[in-house]
């Protein structure tokens, strides 16, 4: 409770959605799982809620917990998820690493899924003659690579 910032003596009929998913999640964290599923734990959450519960989440992971997630929020799963499953259909298009996953067009749109804006932005750049910068979906090196860089802003005017 004290980890979600949670009020121990708040009603639970005064409680947000959001909150209402954190005590959820509380009471099965203190059941010390080994295996934790969860259905879309951020949904309808604004992105501290969000950040709260994926921070706990990536903490019972890192203590070995199996954590099995739904989620269709790609900008999540590119910062949480270790293994990615897509399926599409009731079939599979691929199973491996969200990075591996969003650096191929193609199958992103075999799964019908969108690339988090960080890859989009990443791949365009490559696109463009950046190719430091392929395969970079983390923020800070995405930064890091492009410091230096000569980098020439272009206005479209109507």
């Amino acid at each position: 409770i004290d980890e979600l910032e949670l009020d121990s003596k708040a009603s639970p009929f005064m409680l947000s959605r959001g909150q209402r998913q954190m005590v959820a999640l509380a009471a099965t964290v203190v059941t010390n799982p080994k295996i934790l599923l969860l259905d879309e734990p951020t949904c309808g959450l604004d992105y501290k809620e969000c950040m709260r519960i994926m921070q706990v989440v990536e903490r019972l992971r890192k203590n070995g917990c199996c954590v099995i997630m739904v989620c269709h929020d790609m900008e999540v799963v590119l910062d949480y998820a270790t293994r990615l499953i897509t399926i599409n259909d009731g079939k599979l298009i691929i199973d491996g690493s969200a990075h591996d996953v969003f650096e191929k067009p193609e199958v992103c749109s075999a799964a019908a899924l969108y690339p988090p804006l960080l890859c989009s932005v990443s791949q365009g750049l490559v696109a463009h003659g950046f190719n430091k910068c392929n395969g970079l979906y983390v923020r800070e090196e995405l930064v890091e690579a492009l410091r230096g860089e000569k980098i020439v802003k272009q206005t479209v005017q109507n």
